[in-house]
């Protein structure tokens, strides 16, 4: 299960720069942003490259606008390299996760000295379980992951 949820995660965040690089280049790039228009009507746009997105939300929906604009292309890729990086650090070692630990504990050594030690928890890690979970509408997302 662990490496089935580790390309399925991989694949995701292919399909989410994909997407991202092709709506770039078809904008002409640059920082997006939302436009209300003489006509009232709103678009998104590349920054300087006089070229929009087709108006299609209500006049009185320039919110929608602006929260499109926010989540531009950079910043999806942004937000894709920083998923990737938590997912090449969260690897598997011995079924555990190399990062991530259970709440500290103290048990008794063979001579009854209290001794400090923390478990590894298992892998996949409830990180990676959560980063899954953006894609839970997915057709070949598993209940079986969800943390």
């Amino acid at each position: 299960m662990s490496e089935e949820l580790a390309a399925f995660l991989r694949a995701r965040l292919d399909e989410e720069a994909e997407v991202a690089r092709a709506a770039a280049a078809k904008r002409g790039g640059g920082k997006w942003t939302a436009v209300l228009g003489d006509d009232g009507l709103t678009s998104v746009c590349g920054e300087g490259d006089g070229r929009s997105v087709p108006a299609i939300l209500d006049p009185d929906d320039h919110e929608t606008s602006v929260h499109i604009a926010r989540h531009d292309p950079a910043r999806v890729l942004r937000e894709v390299g920083a998923k990737r990086a938590l997912l090449a650090e969260h690897q598997p070692q011995d079924g555990d996760c190399t990062v991530c630990a259970l709440s500290e504990d103290f048990d008794d050594d063979a001579d009854g000295n209290r001794e400090w030690f923390r478990r590894a928890k298992p892998w996949p890690c409830p990180s990676v379980r959560l980063l899954a979970t953006e894609h839970a509408d997915h057709p070949d997302y598993k209940e079986t992951w969800r943390p």
